[in-house]
């Protein structure tokens, strides 16, 4: 999906329960990032978690994902730039709780620089 076509679904409210952020230019990808921020986690850092791709691991992930936000509400959770090669297990995860029951409550988006999967609603 493209951006102006991101920001349209966002804001309707039509929300898959994972989005796959992939691309070179990072202007895109950090505005498609505050657009879940603003919309979804309404901008409140309670309902956001940030894991980097160099330290995380399946249970950081899961965890993250099944946890709810504190206030109540969507919580994002975000891996930032995951690595497809040094993060083998994560994907694996990852490919386990998509095709699971995802938890309604949290809407997993991750950047890449290759396509990891694709976007699923719960």
């Amino acid at each position: 999906m493209k951006f102006v076509e991101l920001k349209k679904h966002i804001v309707n409210e039509k929300h898959f329960c994972c989005y796959n952020l992939v691309g070179d230019d990072n202007f895109l990808v950090d505005s498609s990032i505050n657009m879940f921020f603003n919309y979804i986690a309404q901008n409140n850092d309670f309902n956001i978690a940030t894991l980097a791709s160099e330290d995380i691991d399946a249970n950081k992930l899961s965890v993250a994902l099944n946890t709810t936000s504190f206030f109540g509400g969507t919580k994002v959770v975000l891996v930032k730039y995951l690595d497809t090669a040094k993060n083998k297990a994560v994907v694996s995860f990852i490919e386990q709780y998509l095709s699971k029951n995802p938890n309604e409550m949290a809407i997993l988006v991750v950047t890449s620089k290759e396509p990891i999967f694709t976007e699923k609603t719960a």
